[in-house]
Order: structure tokens, then sequence, then C-alpha cells
């Protein structure tokens, strides 16, 4: 995917369509976010706001903001993660925000963990207006996930996240759910179940080479009692493979 993405922004910026340069970048940042490589994110995000800003290209921006926030949820910086989640869809609005479709579970999270549960409790509220679990398996997970976030939610909705149909066809948004309601569970006190979700999270994190990831579910684990192996990570198990050589990025012309 990464190599088909590179290759695809070279052409882009070479044949003069610098937008879809722009976004074969995004997909590059997306995934260097997941990962934990916050510089490299930086960069790439640095460019598509810089070259997408001034001419208001909100994909562009949006994606930015996407990638932004979810590196700084790997990191546990949730300000910094709410703030940049904030730009793509701000609490309780997803009108005209495409992208804020994929920052639902980012930004509620965020708000619950930087002491803003009405923000959180307007975007859950937003997500039900529009119906938006009913367009999709992935939509449908990820508004049960989270709602499940909210104080005094049913920990069911976090069963109702898991149980949507073809569920591991999306690895990481899964492996998030998981890992939030193994959080929930060990302080409810229910090691057990705690440890079995916080397990299945962390070797998906592992097998997508999703590093600050694979560190907050081990810490988990360690907190339910259960002492960690060391970490080892497997190669990214690639999305799609591809034969072709990968072109270094250049930036938006």
């Amino acid at each position: 995917m990464l190599a088909t993405s590179a290759e695809a922004s070279a052409l882009g910026q070479e044949y003069g369509y610098p937008l879809l340069a722009g976004m074969s970048l995004s997909y590059q940042a997306l995934v260097a976010a997941a990962r934990g490589e916050h510089d490299q994110t930086r960069a790439l995000t640095s460019q598509l706001a810089s070259w997408g800003g001034p001419r208001r290209v909100l994909i562009l921006t949006q994606r930015a903001g996407h990638a932004r926030a979810l590196d700084a949820a790997g990191r546990g910086d949730f300000e910094a993660a709410y703030e940049n989640a904030a730009t793509v869809a701000p609490p309780g609005t997803l009108d005209y925000a495409p992208e804020g479709l994929w920052v639902l579970f980012d930004l509620v999270e965020a708000a619950m963990r930087t002491g803003r549960p009405d923000a959180a409790r307007a975007h859950i509220q937003a997500m039900l207006d529009t119906d938006v679990a009913s367009l999709s398996p992935r939509l449908a997970m990820l508004v049960a996930g989270a709602t499940a976030l909210l104080e005094g939610a049913a920990i069911d909705a976090f069963e109702r996240a898991l149980s949507v149909p073809d569920a591991t066809r999306w690895p990481f948004d899964l492996a998030r759910v998981q890992l939030t309601y193994g959080e929930r569970l060990r302080r409810d006190r229910a090691t057990g179940e705690a440890r079995q979700h916080l397990r299945a999270a962390r070797e998906i994190f592992t097998q997508l080479g999703a590093a600050p990831w694979v560190a907050r579910a081990s810490s988990e684990l360690r907190a339910t009692g259960q002492a960690a192996a060391h970490d080892q990570r497997p190669d990214p198990v690639p999305l799609t493979r591809s034969s072709g050589r990968s072109r270094p990025s250049r930036p938006l012309a």
C-alpha cells in the first residue's frame, strides 16, 4: 500500500496533478501516525496543510487534522488529539465534514480523556441524529464503541461494537475498541475479561506495526497484574501487495 501510494504521489507531481498527489500523501500520513512515526507524520501533514490550506482544499486539511489527531492519541497527548480532531469535525457537528466520519472515535475518546464529557455527548448525539451507524458496519462499530466511552454507558455497547458483521475487516479500529473495552473492564475489576481483550488488541496492533498502540495495550496488561513479555514487532502486514518500486514523496507544487 505504501509503495503504491508513494508512486501515485510522485506521478501526480510529475504530471501536474497536485491534488491527487496530496490525496496519496494523506494515506501515507495516516499510516505513519498509526505506526507512531511522529516526525514523518508532522512532515507529511505540513505538506498537506501548506498546500491545501491556502487553496481551501478541505479534504486535504481535514486529512492532515485526522493524521495529527491519531498521532497525538497514540502518544497519549489527548489534548492535542482533541484539538486536531475538532478541526476536522467540531463536537456535535457532522455536516459538510466528510473526513469527520473517520474521527468519530478519536474525538469522543479525546473529549472524555480531557474532561469534556459534554462535547463527547454532543458528538454522540450528532451521530445518532444523522444515523451514521446505518451507513456501514465499520461506522456502526465506531459509533457503538464511542458510545461505550461515555460516563455511565452500559458495557454492552462494547459488545455491540465487537459483534458488527465482518469487524475483522477493519483491524485497527477493532483493536482500538478492544483496547478501550479492556481498559473499562480493568477499572471495573473484571481482570480476566480485561486481559482477554487487551491481549487481542495488542496482538492486532503488533501485526500492524502500530508501536504506540502496542505500548498502550502492554501498559494496560501490566496494570491488570500480568507481566508483559518483551515486545517483539514483526514486519507490519501490508494492506495490499505491490511489486512496484516506491518513489520518494516530493513537496506539493
